[in-house]
């Protein structure tokens, strides 16, 4: 399938979940609301830029045939399979780690500071946005 059709399908899937997405907050008090529809807006307007820049050849990849990786897709499959099954009982701090250098090690990044930086780094973002900003508990598994 050539990049101009998946960057059409992927701007009319967007959009509809964005829309979905946007139509769903009005159940939502409209003071808690402000923030997700503001994200389903800009998640609207970046879908319809995609689909529009498929007609001007604004790609950043060539618009060539693409043999999809289903072995990769398969792995990336079983990889959150076990993520999601090991989180509670192994704990955010453990599996989460964990669970992006294998993401990342099968989505071809190789170099080792990287892979070792990123899943600490963004794990502890995650960890200061949730539990103390937003103070939602995280699953501690072993660590409580």
């Amino acid at each position: 399938m050539k990049m101009k059709v998946k960057d059409q399908i992927t701007a009319v899937v967007v959009f509809i979940l964005g829309t979905t997405g946007y139509f769903s907050t009005g159940s939502i008090p409209a003071e808690s609301a402000v923030f997700p529809k503001a994200i389903f807006i800009f998640t609207i307007i970046l879908a319809v830029l995609l689909f529009v820049s498929t007609f001007f050849g604004f790609s950043l990849q060539e618009n060539k045939e693409e043999k999809p990786n289903y072995k990769r897709v398969a792995l990336l499959l079983i990889s959150s399979v076990i993520y999601y099954l090991l989180i509670n009982p192994l704990g955010y701090l453990i599996a989460t780690p964990i669970f992006l250098v294998v993401v990342s090690y099968l989505l071809e990044l190789r170099k080792v500071k990287t892979l070792i930086l990123y899943p600490i780094g963004f794990s502890i973002f995650l960890y200061i946005c949730f539990v103390v900003l937003l103070r939602v508990p995280l699953p501690m598994g072993i660590l409580e």
